[in-house]
């Protein structure tokens, strides 16, 4: 009902999990006595417009950390994306370490319109050595928990899969999961701190968390991938009328065009970005647009904050696009959002656009 206020009047929503367990492809891992990393983990650290809540899962993988330092512990723990594995190079990362760190992953702030996060990047590009606590002052105090959007992190089943014994936030994880028999719990102030490092000594007792936490999440089937077509298609074929293999092929051909689009589109082209070029169009006079339009077509982009008064976030919009066909696409995108304010909140934004720009290299 905060989220989705109007689909969930006439909408059916399930339960769905951010990833499951793939039957029959559980490899061979090594025991946790043969590993060469006692504690290993990556946590991306999400930006202040997500909330504190986002903030928790890095603290609590650096404060880890720290602490597995400090007891002498071989530690591979990074919150910097250049440290990141791709592929198969993460699960052979998680089967190296004895131990993992985690939680729930998710945010404290909504933020439908976008207006925190242009907020935000625009204060963090005047002081970008700001706290999250100074941030937080300046540009949503008193927003932050109000709500909090959490789900479980796909890691629970990787290091299952792995044989990674986890140390988790004291939590429900599905409604399997139970502290000390399936996870080392790690409270949310970190006071059991020393427990937690006296119990990865133990690695038989730990040997035995990991085979309890792998028939949990994984032999169980609970959470297999055939529990994720079951719950999305249940009932939903019965209602369906047949169609033409070629009303298929549109559809196919629709999806792959995109996913292409979503892969190459930069990452500054979200909803924050665009809200902020609509607040901004709607506010512009004629000669402060006409000046916009003299700075754009002598790609003199730095100079557009200052004598247009636009923000950081619109000029990173430009600069994501071909300079050839920002302008055409600005003033379509201001001509949609005054027809449509709905249409700059989607993840279908370039849709409306596709006819008019569809002879343009890459649609």
């Amino acid at each position: 009902d905060v989220l989705y206020p109007r689909s969930i009047k006439s909408k059916e929503f399930r339960t769905g999990l951010t990833g499951y367990v793939k039957s029959g492809s559980v490899p061979v891992t090594r025991p946790l006595a043969e590993r060469p990393i006692d504690l290993g983990q990556r946590v991306r650290d999400m930006p202040p417009h997500l909330g504190r809540l986002a903030q928790a899962k890095a603290r609590q993988a650096v404060v880890m950390a720290d602490a597995a330092r400090l007891a002498g512990l071989v530690v591979d723990v990074s919150t910097r994306v250049e440290d990141s594995f791709i592929g198969t190079a993460w699960f052979d990362f998680l089967s190296s370490c004895k131990f993992t760190v985690g939680m729930k992953g998710g945010a404290s702030l909504h933020d439908p319109y976008g207006l925190i996060h242009t907020k935000v990047e625009s204060y963090k590009a005047r002081h970008p050595e700001a706290s999250f606590d100074e941030i937080e002052r300046h540009c949503f105090k008193g927003k932050d928990m109000r709500h909090e959007f959490t789900a479980i992190s796909p890691r629970l089943f990787e290091s299952a899969m792995a044989g990674t014994c986890q140390i988790l936030q004291r939590e429900d994880y599905l409604g399997v999961l139970e502290p000390w028999r399936d996870y080392i719990p790690l409270e949310e102030d970190f006071s059991n701190m020393d427990d937690v490092l006296e119990a990865m000594k133990d690695l038989d007792r730990c040997q035995q968390i990991v085979e309890n936490a792998k028939v949990a999440l994984v032999d169980s089937e609970f959470f297999d991938y055939s529990q994720l077509v079951t719950a999305a298609t249940d009932g939903l074929l019965n209602d369906i009328q047949p169609t033409s293999s070629t009303e298929w092929l549109e559809m196919s051909t629709f999806l792959a065009k995109a996913a292409k689009v979503v892969s190459e589109i930069s990452s500054e082209l979200h909803d924050a970005s665009l809200n902020a070029i609509q607040e901004e169009v709607l506010d512009w006079s004629s000669g402060q647009f006409e000046k916009f339009v003299e700075l754009v077509n002598h790609q003199q982009l730095s100079k557009i904050v200052k004598q247009c008064d636009v923000s950081l976030s619109f000029i990173n919009v430009l600069h994501s696009l071909d300079h050839a066909n920002s302008l055409d696409w600005f003033v379509e995108m201001a001509a949609i959002s005054r027809r449509d304010s709905l249409s700059l909140r989607t993840a279908w934004i370039w849709r409306p656009l596709n006819r008019k720009f569809r002879h343009y290299e890459g649609g």
